[in-house]
């Protein structure tokens, strides 16, 4: 396990159990990659963790988790180009993947009300310590709202009480918009989320990922990814670089 994820894990365990945590990057840069690696260091330390995806299918999700496992490429396992002994690694690691305390749920149209149900449910049977939402642009909120900006600003507001009342950590990844490749250093600050809805006030820490190689018109074989902790309550903003994520 690459000892960047395992410093962030840390960072996102804390002393408050409570917590919301905000992802944000533009499209594309390794949001959900990232928080699948975070959540295969969380189940291999025992924290029962549910991942609702609005974005991949459950199966897509299981792929890159085995790759995480075993390190073989994930476009090997998709498409099934396997030697005998990466097949038998492969088998192995799935099953031991399934006796992880991991519940994923993956479809287009969940709604906080069903993302809370489940939640509780899984909280009063098999436990819950950690929830993944992919992505907050795709959720769907309780509350009538006037605008989108206010429907997301509800939907941080809720989530926020969800943390608390069941006392897990929600871990939100969301998109940003257009408007930070604007600037001219195009590193994304708090500000930047602004346009999405009120984020600040409701989340406990902020996290956003950048690249060079994003903005960057030459290939390149490898790129490191910044991710720039730009707010945290319980510690100081910091930037941990992450090669190859």
């Amino acid at each position: 396990m690459k000892k960047e994820i395992r410093q962030l894990a840390e960072i996102l365990s804390g002393e408050k159990v409570s917590n919301l945590v905000v992802i944000a990057a533009r499209p594309s840069i390794g949001k959900t990659l990232l928080s699948l690696h975070l959540t295969h260091h969380f189940i291999m330390e025992g924290k029962a963790t549910a991942y609702f995806s609005l974005k991949l299918p459950n199966n897509r999700l299981m792929d890159y988790l085995l790759s995480i496992n075993t390190n073989i490429e994930v476009e090997k396992i998709k498409q099934g180009r396997l030697s005998a002994k990466e097949l038998s690694k492969l088998t192995e690691a799935s099953s031991n993947l399934s006796r992880l305390p991991l519940s994923i749920h993956d479809g287009n149209t969940f709604s906080l009300k069903t993302i809370k149900e489940k939640a509780l449910e899984l909280k009063n049977t098999t436990g819950l310590d950690i929830l993944f939402i992919d992505y907050l642009q795709l959720l769907r909120g309780s509350a009538k709202c006037n605008s989108r900006q206010e429907e997301i600003t509800s939907i941080l507001s809720e989530l926020r009480a969800i943390a608390e009342e069941l006392t897990v950590s929600i871990i939100l990844l969301s998109q940003l918009s257009r408007s930070v490749e604007e600037k001219a250093d195009k590193r994304p600050e708090v500000n930047d989320l602004l346009e999405i809805g009120q984020v600040e006030p409701y989340a406990d820490k902020i996290i956003f990922l950048y690249s060079d190689a994003y903005y960057s018109s030459k290939p390149s074989e490898t790129s490191s990814t910044e991710i720039i902790i730009a707010k945290d309550i319980n510690g100081k903003p910091i930037k941990i670089i992450i090669d190859d994520l």
